[in-house]
């Protein structure tokens, strides 16, 4: 989950906000200028928005330092997670 936040959702959301304006807009008459899909600018500012997500990710999410890390083990006929104490 955390990685469709954090990734796929800051990639997609300018172009899902584009078709759902081209879906209001579909009635009016567009520019010519705009005629063209602009995927170069909606690519960019996708990227931009990952680039700042995972930023915020790294700088501000997460565990603080100095944990101590368990990996996931079989216990008692189940998989416990792993954690950090």
């Amino acid at each position: 989950m955390r990685g469709f936040l954090h990734i796929v959702l800051p990639l997609l959301l300018p172009a899902l906000l584009y078709l759902l304006w081209a879906v209001l807009m579909s009635n009016r008459k567009m520019p010519e200028w705009w005629a063209e899909v602009p995927w170069v600018w909606i690519g960019v500012s996708g990227a931009v928005l990952m680039a700042i997500s995972l930023t915020w990710w790294a700088l501000i999410g997460g565990e603080p330092p100095g944990g101590v890390y368990h990996p996931p083990e079989y216990r008692d006929g189940e998989i416990v997670p792993s954690y950090i104490e």
